[in-house]
C-alpha cells in the first residue's frame, strides 16, 4: 500500500556525493526530495516549489551561506520553513552562528544516516505542531473578534432596548397563560396598582379586582392561541379616582410550550377615556340643542347627513332611515345650483372666507321646492375635526309677503 510523503525537502549542496546520499536516504525514509547546488538554483526553486524544510550546506559556490539563509528568512515563501546546516566544520562559533541566522539545527559531516533522518523528522514535527498552534490561535483570536463584536452588538442593542423602554410611559408585565406575573418594567414604580412585592408570583386572579382580572385573563387567554391580542380595556380604582388601561399582550417564543411566557404592555388611557367622555357629553349638549331648534338643523360629514333634527324630517319629508342609508346633502340641490353650492361647500371646509348666510331654494322628498335661508359653520363631531353644522330657515312665508308687497307696490 502507497504511503502518503512524510514530507517536502529541499537538500542544497554543491557535492554531488552527498547530493545523492541525501536524496536516496530521504527518499528511502519516505521524503518527496528536492534538489538544488547552488544558491542561485535555490531562490528559484523556493519560488516556484513549496518545501517543509531545506538542508542547507555551508559551503556553496556562489552565494555565502549566512547570506543565503538570510534571503531565504526574508522570503515570504520560506521565512517560517525550517533550515538545518550541513558542514564538514564542527566549531563552536560557526554552530552559533547558524543558530543565529535563525537555523533550527546543525548536522556536521560525515553524518551518520539515522542522524539526518531523526533530526528531519524532528524538525518536520516540531514546525507541523507550531504551524497548528498558530492556526489554533488565529482561529481563536478570530472566534475571540467574533465574540467581542457580537458582544458589543448585543450591549448596543440591549442598551437601545432599555433606553426605548425607559422612553414608554406604558407599563411592561412578563405573564404565564395562567396570568401569573414574574417580572415588569414600569416608568415609575408609582404608575403601578400596588407595590412589586405584591403582585410578583403571583396570579392576577390574586391581586386585581374580579372584573379586570377576567378581561386581562381572557385576553391572555386569546394571546396563547393566537399568538397576540391587542386592544382589551379595564379599569382599577386607584383612591378616589378611577384610571383606564388598554391591554395588548404577546406570546414569547412557544406559546404551547409548557413553560410559555407572555408580555403584556399596559398603557393608562385615562386621558383619552376623560376627553372621549367630555366629547360625548359635548355632542349629547349639540343633540339636545339641535332637538330643540323650531328650523331644521343638520350636522354634515363628506356632505352627508350624519344627524338632522325633528324639524328637518318634517319640512324636507325625508325619514330618519334616509339619512342613515347615506342620504347626500347635494341631493336636496337643484342640478343648477349644484357646482356653486359644492364650491362654496368646499371653500368653507378648507376654511376660506365665504358668506355667513345664503339663500338657496332646496328640493324636498316629494320634489317640492322649498326657499331656504341657510346659515353653516365648522365644529368637530365624533372626532372628525371638519364637520358643518348648517341651519336651514323656511322662508317661504317671508318670500311670499315680499311678492306680494312687490305686486302691490311695483317699482
Amino acid at each position: 500500500m502507497k504511503q502518503d510523503k512524510k514530507g517536502t525537502v529541499l537538500v542544497v549542496d554543491d557535492d554531488p556525493a552527498s547530493l545523492s546520499i541525501l536524496f536516496n536516504l530521504l527518499r528511502q525514509a519516505n521524503f518527496k526530495v528536492l534538489i538544488a547546488e547552488d544558491g542561485a538554483s535555490t531562490l528559484k526553486r523556493v519560488k516556484r516549489l513549496q518545501s517543509d524544510i531545506i538542508l542547507l550546506d555551508i559551503m556553496i559556490p556562489d552565494i555565502n551561506d549566512f547570506e543565503l539563509c538570510r534571503r531565504l528568512k526574508g522570503s515570504i515563501n520560506t521565512a517560517d520553513t525550517p533550515v538545518i546546516f550541513l558542514s564538514i566544520l564542527s566549531e563552536t562559533a560557526d554552530k552559533v552562528r547558524a543558530l543565529e541566522m535563525n537555523a533550527v539545527d546543525y548536522i556536521t559531516k560525515p553524518f551518520q544516516p539515522e542522524e539526518v533522518i531523526a533530526r528531519v523528522e524532528k524538525h518536520l514535527t516540531i514546525h507541523n505542531l507550531q504551524k497548528k498552534l498558530e492556526d489554533q490561535n488565529r482561529r481563536l483570536q478570530q472566534e475571540i473578534t467574533e465574540r467581542q463584536r457580537v458582544e458589543t452588538e448585543l450591549r448596543e442593542a440591549h442598551d437601545q432596548l432599555k433606553a426605548t423602554l425607559n422612553a414608554l410611559p406604558d407599563i411592561l408585565f412578563e405573564v404565564d397563560g395562567y396570568g401569573r406575573v414574574y417580572g415588569f418594567h414600569a416608568p415609575r414604580l408609582e404608575a403601578l396598582y400596588m407595590p412589586p412585592q405584591e403582585f410578583l408570583g403571583k396570579t392576577v386572579s390574586q391581586t386585581l379586582p374580579q372584573e379586570a382580572a377576567s378581561i386581562i385573563i381572557d385576553t391572555i387567554g386569546e394571546a396563547v392561541k393566537t399568538g397576540r391580542h391587542v386592544g382589551a380595556v379595564y379599569s382599577l380604582e386607584i383612591g378616589t379616582d378611577v384610571r383606564w388601561y388598554e391591554l395588548s399582550v404577546v406570546t414569547k417564543g412557544d406559546a404551547e410550550a409548557a413553560d410559555a411566557r407572555l408580555v403584556a404592555l399596559v398603557r393608562d388611557i385615562t386621558q383619552s377615556k376623560q376627553a372621549e367622555a367630555a366629547l360625548l357629553e359635548s355632542e349629547e349638549k349639540y343633540r339636545n340643542l339641535i332637538d330643540l331648534s323650531p328650523d331644521p338643523v343638520v350636522i354634515l360629514q363628506d356632505g352627508c347627513y350624519q344627524l338632522v333634527n325633528q324639524a328637518f324630517i318634517e319640512l324636507f319629508g325625508y325619514t330618519q332611515q334616509d339619512v342613515d342609508n347615506g342620504l347626500n346633502f347635494f341631493e336636496l340641490v337643484q342640478a343648477h345650483d349644484k357646482e356653486a353650492v359644492r364650491c362654496q361647500y368646499e371653500n368653507r371646509l378648507a376654511g376660506k372666507q365665504v358668506p355667513k348666510t345664503y339663500h338657496i331654494d332646496l328640493v324636498a322628498k316629494d320634489g317640492t321646492l322649498i326657499p331656504c335661508e341657510t346659515a353653516a359653520t365648522l365644529i368637530s363631531y365624533e372626532g372628525h375635526a371638519a364637520d358643518l353644522v348648517i341651519i336651514m330657515r323656511d322662508i317661504t312665508e317671508r318670500k311670499r309677503a315680499k311678492d306680494a308687497l312687490q305686486q302691490q307696490f311695483p317699482v
